[in-house]
């Protein structure tokens, strides 16, 4: 995109990020359900989306939603097994295995195959496959000290790719193969939202957000189409 949509949303306080995110899902998953009949979210990894998925299956109009219609998707995984403890399906599926969320669509990527490339294209099968015009409702994504999202890591191969909705991604300062949504996933879905909570991010939220230098950080090429991109954090 030429012109980069984002807005920075300040709530000063973890729990006003939190229901911030609960208010938004639910109002996102009720337009998309009465739109498109279905609702495709990529989760996140980490500690605030952790937080957030809590506090969202214990919120009595999400478990009113018609969850078979959901499809759950992620944003990045490790390559790991899916009962890892740094598995971020792992960490989702905590919450969201209990009834009524259980009934979703599930969409594991599996990052930890041999053949990642190949697993990358399935995975692009299938967001295409449940979302006919290749476009994900709502996008969750984390933001890095290093300026990171998802796994698009600074001086990463995954960067730079246009022509593909999901690549797995060689990070060589974690010496680790990941697996992510590329740009053209990222930045084509209905709704982007980063989450950003804690001191020790507010200096890298700032740079990202009011940075002169706008082409240095991943997180910065971030930008939604339809809306701004939301970054959402209390500081």
């Amino acid at each position: 995109m030429t012109e980069v949509q984002r807005t920075y949303i300040n709530l000063g306080k973890e729990e006003k990020v939190l229901d911030f995110c609960v208010v938004h899902f639910l109002d996102e998953a009720v337009m998309a359900l009465n739109e498109r009949g279905r609702f495709a979210v990529a989760l996140s990894g980490g500690s605030t989306p952790k937080m957030f998925y809590e506090a969202l299956t214990e919120e009595e109009s999400a478990s009113k939603l018609d969850w078979t219609k959901i499809g759950l998707f992620w944003s990045d995984e490790r390559a790991v097994a899916p009962d890892h403890p740094d598995s971020n399906y792992a960490m989702a599926m905590h919450y969201f295995s209990k009834p009524p969320f259980n009934q979703a669509k599930v969409f594991r990527m599996q990052a930890e195959r041999e053949d990642r490339d190949q697993a990358a294209i399935e995975y692009e099968e299938e967001i295409r496959h449940f979302c006919p015009d290749a476009r994900l409702d709502l996008v969750y994504l984390g933001l890095g000290e290093d300026g990171h999202i998802a796994s698009l890591f600074p001086e990463t191969d995954a960067l730079l790719v246009k022509d593909k909705l999901v690549v797995a991604n060689f990070v060589p300062k974690l010496n680790s193969w990941r697996m992510t949504l590329t740009y053209e996933a990222i930045n084509s879905a209905r709704n982007i939202v980063v989450l950003v909570v804690g001191k020790k991010k507010a200096k890298i939220l700032h740079e990202v957000i009011d940075g002169e230098d706008q082409t240095r950080y991943p997180a910065q090429k971030v930008s939604g189409q339809e809306i701004p991109a939301f970054f959402v954090s209390d500081v």
